[in-house]
């Protein structure tokens, strides 16, 4: 099999269905994570349970923490989760000129915080993506999720 590379600018942006697939299988890893660090943080606080307004106050910043750094760090290293890599979608940052460029620990941050509130808007900035084709999140850090063809190289 013969594998192409294909211009960024070229490729189509990732609709609202593959999106929300890739969404979906990145949430189970996200899950099997949290539920490893709650595991590993009730096991340090002495197989006790964790009083909850510590963990309103310290888990659930640390867990989106979490959550943040392990986008972050599939972004940055290849611009693909494993859901997105599984829906062949990838993430590019976008210049002034509209051309491709390697994504960004800034691009990173700010697509973590307004992808939240995203979320918290119930999931308004994530259904844009049928009005406008981008979502908030990628207007707002500057990026593109593309669908790569077939045969491109991963």
């Amino acid at each position: 099999m013969t594998t192409t590379r294909i211009p960024y600018s070229s490729l189509p942006d990732a609709g609202l269905f593959r999106r929300l697939a890739a969404l979906v299988y990145d949430g189970l890893l996200i899950l099997a994570l949290w539920f490893t660090s709650v595991g590993v943080a009730v096991i340090l606080h002495g197989n006790e349970a964790i009083d909850p307004r510590l963990m309103q106050w310290v888990g659930l910043p640390a867990l989106w923490l979490e959550t943040a750094l392990f986008y972050g760090w599939f972004w940055l290293h290849g611009g693909q989760t494993l859901g997105m890599r599984a829906w062949r979608l990838q993430l590019v940052g976008v210049d002034a000129h509209g051309e491709a460029r390697a994504v960004t620990v800034g691009d990173c941050a700010v697509r973590s915080l307004v992808g939240t509130v995203s979320l918290g808007a119930a999931l308004l900035g994530m259904l844009w993506v049928i009005v406008s084709g981008r979502t908030w999140h990628d207007s707002a850090s500057r990026t593109r999720v593309v669908v790569l063809p077939k045969d491109a190289k991963q």
